[in-house]
């Protein structure tokens, strides 16, 4: 990272930008060689069970054989896939962006952006899901765990300065506030205020 020193602002950025980008890059499936699921199972192993994962919004421990079972663990998209990702290119398989999570879980969350949950909002749940107890929803947003929420804000913080459509089958990925441009239309992912406040945290 020596050619980031001493850099601010956009600078910084695009040195950062250059010194990340490049990265071998694996299959998000594959019947023949390691793909995303094989690199999770190590990731996310659970340390107190190697034979396990550990899942990040249901904070449940599930065998590591069980992968893409409908009541197991799956793949999660923090940067949600049809934002801009689209089920293509290195981004589709970064591992900076995913995780293992229960199934039932991830299928709750579906396409919401990350924000603290709106109390008054009509379609507010807490828990969000029977089987994340510790995670809550509104109508548009996500709100993880406590203990996971500033990972989770620096992997979007890396998502949005890994991939800015300078190279062939890459998103030009962006955080914003302003949550009406956060739709399957264009490539914008948050909340930035929300996600600055939790890697703060």
């Amino acid at each position: 990272y020596a050619s980031a020193e001493g850099k601010a602002g956009h600078a910084l950025f695009d040195a950062l930008h250059t010194i990340i980008s490049g990265q071998t890059v694996i299959p998000y499936s594959s019947g023949t060689k390691a793909d995303t699921s094989d690199a999770l199972a190590v990731l996310d192993e659970d340390p107190n069970n190697s034979a396990n994962v550990l899942t990040v919004y249901a904070q449940e421990s599930e065998p590591k054989s069980t992968f893409g079972q409908t009541t197991s663990w799956n793949r999660e998209h923090r940067w949600c896939n049809a934002y801009g990702i689209d089920s293509q290119g290195p981004s589709y398989s970064d591992l900076f962006n995913l995780h293992a999570e229960d199934s039932n879980v991830n299928s709750s969350r579906g396409d919401k952006f990350y924000d603290d949950s709106n109390l008054s909002n009509p379609n507010y749940h807490n828990p969000a899901h029977i089987e994340a107890p510790l995670c809550s929803t509104d109508s548009d947003s996500w709100e993880p765990p406590s203990s996971s929420k500033g990972t989770i804000a620096r992997s979007l913080f890396y998502m949005a300065t890994r991939y800015t459509g300078d190279a062939v089958n890459e998103p030009a990925l962006c955080l914003t506030d302003n949550t009406a441009l956060i739709a399957s239309t264009n490539s914008y992912m948050g909340k930035l205020s929300t996600l600055l406040a939790w890697h703060r945290a």
